[in-house]
């Protein structure tokens, strides 16, 4: 079984069983982090950590449980997280070397520079939340979640504001899209959404279509003619929704509004079904979306 496949399968398990990964309420400092690094999951491995069970965001390796002198409790399940793994091919001889070798980083750079090949490999590894791991009472003080003043809709609002070079929003009519040929969302009048959550859903959604404009990430499914319901069509849609989460999540609003929810599942299960690549392929565009957005680079 491919990566691919491993992925998918642990996303069409939660939306068999009525679980929406990107449709979870996280709230406050919920984002998973390595409890390490304290680094911050991206793309697909967002969702499959923070669609877990676990209150706690904190995730570590079974290595760094050792490393404090913890222990992965019995019977306990991992997660996974993805990465890619890149291989430089040396033009001049044909061997080929790792990128994050530290002592070949050197030789890496410089057979960029050359022009070298790479070759990117999706790989994983597997992680488990801190309350399934033992720990020495000393070493789990280090991990309790910090807590501060907080106003999630004063944050939606300030997201809103600060995206760099935004498109035109406007407030009129019963439909919420995104028109490319203008650069304009158009959302219904804000007094005609049920809840604030529903309403910066729905921005979120047509700001990450926004994304797609030439003359920000310029990709196919905004900066082509796609025509409605084909196979281009329901992969933006899909990264717009995705993309959403992650803003929902910067916010720490409630993400878990969701109309036709019978229908979206459907959608969903047979799009991840059909092709094994979909849901990786376009959690990433969705991170880059919203890291636009956020005027963040991506980590981990």
């Amino acid at each position: 079984m491919t990566v691919y496949e491993i992925v998918t399968e642990r996303i069409i398990e939660k939306l068999e069983q009525g679980v929406i990964p990107w449709r979870k309420p996280w709230r406050g400092p919920g984002r998973p982090v390595n409890a390490i690094s304290r680094r911050p999951y991206s793309g697909v491995n967002f969702f499959l950590l923070a669609s877990s069970r676990f209150a706690s965001p904190f995730w570590l390796t079974w290595n760094q449980a050792k490393e404090l002198d913890g222990r992965i409790r019995e019977g306990e399940r991992s997660e996974i997280v993805v990465f890619w793994k890149v291989y430089y091919r040396d033009n001049r001889d044909g061997a080929e070397i790792e990128e994050h070798d530290p002592e070949m980083a050197d030789d890496a750079a410089s057979l960029d520079n050359l022009g070298a090949k790479r070759r990117f490999v999706l790989r994983f590894y597997r992680v488990w939340n801190i309350e399934q791991v033992e720990l020495p009472e000393t070493v789990r003080t280090h991990f309790q979640v910090e807590t501060h003043a907080f106003d999630p809709l004063t944050e939606a609002e300030r997201i809103i504001a600060n995206m760099p070079n935004p498109p035109a929003i406007e407030y009129h009519g019963p439909l919420a899209f995104y028109r490319p040929s203008t650069d304009t969302v158009v959302l219904p009048p804000r007094d005609t959404f049920v809840s604030p959550q529903g309403l910066y859903q729905s921005i979120y959604h047509e700001l990450l279509h926004s994304t797609g404009h030439p003359k920000r990430l310029a990709r196919p499914g905004i900066s082509e003619s796609i025509h409605f319901g084909s196979e281009r069509y329901s992969r933006e849609e899909l990264v717009s929704e995705l993309g959403a989460a992650f803003l929902c999540a910067a916010a720490g609003i409630d993400n878990a509004t969701l109309e036709d929810h019978a229908a979206y599942l459907k959608g969903w299960l047979d799009a991840l079904k059909a092709d094994k690549r979909a849901i990786v392929q376009a959690a990433a565009q969705a991170q880059r979306g919203a890291d636009y957005i956020l005027q963040r680079t991506s980590t981990e």
